[in-house]
């Protein structure tokens, strides 16, 4: 039984055959957020354990004060994420995926 609001995909696993895999409601793109688009789409095996982990949720949600506070100032933009990276362990995963695959969709400096 699938969870409320997940979808089922298939994808290829190589010529000739599929899997098939549930993405978690969580890991959904988001319309109108490209950042949020990429990081379900490359980083969602780091976005879940943030949300699951009250610490960086937290995080996160103040994150998301301080890059909004910050506006286009990239520097102070650039000390938000690096805030955030150096909180714990999860923080620091998530931000090195978005880094690798989603800087420029969430102008990560």
């Amino acid at each position: 039984m699938e969870a409320l609001g997940a979808t089922t995909a298939t994808t290829s696993a190589g010529y000739g055959t599929t899997t098939s895999r549930t993405t978690p409601p969580a890991c959904q793109p988001d319309a109108g957020s490209a950042c949020d688009d990429c990081e379900s789409e490359w980083c969602c095996s780091t976005r879940l354990p943030c949300y699951d982990d009250p610490v960086c949720a937290c995080a996160d949600h103040a994150l998301d004060t301080c890059t909004a506070a910050a506006g286009s100032n990239a520097s102070a933009v650039g000390a938000c994420w690096s805030r955030f990276a150096n909180v714990g362990t999860v923080e620091g995963a998530r931000v090195a995926c978005l880094v690798a695959w989603c800087q420029q969709a969430c102008t990560i400096p």
